[in-house]
C-alpha cells in the first residue's frame, strides 16, 4: 500500500490508473492499513501531490476516499448490513458533538465575505477529517483502529523529520533551499511551508512517543523510542518558541502527574527523567543563545514576535466584539484581519490567517457557538481521558496516556498559536477522540 502510495505521489500520472485502483482493493481487505495510511499522510499534505489519472488531489484526501470506498466495498463483498435503527443509541455524546459542529461550520459560507475558501476549508478541514474520524469510530475493532492510526502518525512524524533535517543539512551546504534561515538560526521545516507548522504536528507526539516509551509494551515500545529520538531533534530543530517554552513544559507536567497518579514510584523516575530531559533541550540551544532567534523569546519590544502577538490578540478581540455570534467564517480571518484589522504599528505582518489563540481561533471562524462547542469537546476528552486513564490496564494505558497528551499538547501549543484547523492538526484531535472513546467503550 505504502509503495502503491508513494509511486501514485512521485510517478508520472499515467502510473495512478494501476495504482489507485490497486489501492482501492488493497483498502477493502486492509482497512487499519488504510487508516493508517491517511494518518501518515497528515504532514505530507501541503508538501506532496498525488493523482487521479492526470488530476493532482491532496494525499490525505484520496487516502480518505480510498479508506472510505474500501470500507463499503468490504461491507459490500462480506454481505455485512447496517442496523440503522440502532446507530444512533451507538453513539457517544462527543461523536454527536462533531456532527454538530461539522453541521454549524457547514452554514459559515452563507455569512462570509469571501465564500470561496469559507467553503473549501469547510471540506478538507471540518467535513472530510470528520469522515475519517467516523471510520475510525465505526470499525469493528475501534481500539486496533485508533492503534493503527497512532501508528500512521508516528510513521508520518518519522518520514517528516528525516525531511525536515536532511534539508537543515542540504540547506547549509548550499545545495538546496530546503529550510529557514532568520534570526541568526536556520530553521527545519520538512514537507511544510514554514518551520511553526512543523512544530505543531511534532509537538504533539512527544507525549504519544514518551507515553509509549514508558508505558508501552514489546516491539512498540521500542520502535516508539526511537522515533522519538528522531522527532525531538526535528522538533528542536524547527527552533519553535512556542513548542519550547509552552508546548512542551506543559506535556511534561502531565507526564509527570499521570505517572504520580498511577505509581508513585514511577513518578519519582519522570520527575527526573522530564528534568533531564529540559537540561538537554537547553544544551542543545545553548549554542544559539546568542542569536536573536533565542534572545528575543520574551522580548515585549516594537517589532519583537511577542509584540506583533500582542497586537493580533487586540485586533483578534476587535473582531469578535464585531461579530460576537456568528463570527467572521471559515478561513475569512486573514482577508479581514489585512485590510480592516491590522493596527499600524504591525502592519507589516498583516498577512496573518488566524489570531494565533485557540478561544479567538475557534470565536472568530464559527462564533458563540462554535467556542461553545469546542469548549463542549475539550471538557467531553478530558472527561473521558481521565476516567479511560483511571480504569486503563497494562494494555490500553500508553494508548491512553498518548492520547490525552496529544490534547493536551494541542491546547497548550494552540493558545499561542494554531490548535485545529489545519488539515493535520484536524486529523490529529479526532485520533486522539477516537482513541479515547475507543478505550471507554465496550467493544462488539
Amino acid at each position: 500500500y505504502a509503495a502503491c502510495a508513494a509511486a501514485t505521489a512521485l510517478a508520472p500520472w499515467p502510473v495512478s490508473l494501476v495504482t489507485v485502483p490497486l489501492m482501492l482493493v488493497l483498502a477493502a481487505g486492509h482497512t487499519r492499513v488504510a487508516l493508517g495510511a491517511v494518518a501518515a499522510a497528515a504532514p505530507f499534505y501541503y508538501g506532496l501531490a498525488m493523482h487521479v489519472g492526470p488530476q493532482a488531489v491532496g494525499p490525505v484526501e484520496l487516502l480518505i476516499a480510498l479508506a472510505v470506498a474500501g470500507r463499503l466495498a468490504a461491507a459490500y463483498v462480506s454481505a455485512e448490513r447496517v442496523d440503522w435503527h440502532s446507530l444512533p443509541g451507538a453513539l457517544h455524546p462527543l461523536d454527536w458533538l462533531v456532527l454538530l459542529i461539522v453541521a454549524w461550520a457547514a452554514l459559515t459560507p452563507l455569512w462570509a465575505e469571501f465564500v470561496p475558501p469559507a467553503v473549501r476549508e469547510w471540506r478538507v478541514v471540518l467535513l472530510e477529517p470528520a469522515l475519517f474520524y467516523f471510520l475510525l469510530r465505526s470499525h469493528p475493532r475501534r481500539s486496533s483502529a485508533a492503534m493503527a492510526a497512532m501508528d500512521g502518525l508516528v510513521i508520518g512524524a518519522v518520514g517528516a523529520s528525516i525531511w525536515a533535517l536532511g534539508g537543515v543539512a542540504l540547506h547549509q551546504l548550499g545545495i538546496v533551499d530546503a529550510a529557514v534561515a532568520a534570526e541568526g538560526v536556520v530553521r527545519a521545516r520538512g514537507p511544510y511551508g514554514s518551520p511553526n507548522n512543523l512544530a505543531l504536528f511534532l509537538g504533539r507526539l512527544v507525549p504519544v512517543v514518551v507515553a509509549f516509551g514508558v508505558w508501552g509494551t514489546g516491539r512498540r515500545r521500542r520502535l516508539y523510542a526511537a522515533a522519538g529520538a528522531l522527532i525531538a531533534i526535528a522538533l528542536l530543530a524547527t527552533f519553535s518558541r512556542s513548542a519550547l517554552v509552552v508546548g512542551l513544559p506543559v506535556s511534561g507536567l502531565y507526564l509527570i502527574a499521570v505517572a504520580l497518579w498511577k505509581n508513585r514510584r514511577l513518578g519519582g523516575r519522570a520527575i527526573a527523567a522530564v528534568a533531564g530531559a529540559a537540561a538537554l533541550v537547553v544544551l542543545a540551544i545553548a549554542p544559539f543563545a546568542g542569536s536573536t532567534r533565542v534572545r528575543g523569546t520574551f522580548d515585549v519590544s516594537p517589532g519583537s514576535t511577542v509584540f506583533i502577538r500582542l497586537r493580533l490578540w487586540e485586533s483578534a478581540w476587535q473582531m469578535v466584539r464585531d461579530h460576537p455570534f456568528l463570527g467572521v467564517g471559515l478561513d475569512n480571518f486573514l482577508y479581514l484581519y489585512r485590510d480592516r484589522y491590522v493596527q499600524r504599528a504591525v502592519a507589516q505582518e498583516r498577512f496573518l490567517s488566524h489570531p494565533h489563540n485557540a478561544i479567538l481561533d475557534w470565536w472568530t471562524r464559527l462564533g458563540l457557538p462554535g467556542l461553545v462547542a469546542f469548549a463542549a469537546l475539550v471538557a467531553g476528552n478530558v472527561v473521558v481521558g481521565v476516567s479511560v486513564i483511571r480504569a486503563a490496564g497494562t494494555a490500553s494505558l500508553a494508548l491512553a496516556v498518548a492520547a490525552l497528551g496529544m490534547q493536551v499538547y494541542a491546547l497548550a501549543h494552540g493558545m499561542v498559536d494554531n490548535v485545529f484547523f489545519l488539515v493535520d492538526l484536524a486529523l490529529m484531535w479526532w485520533i486522539a477522540q477516537a482513541a479515547l472513546l475507543a478505550l471507554s467503550q465496550v467493544e462488539d
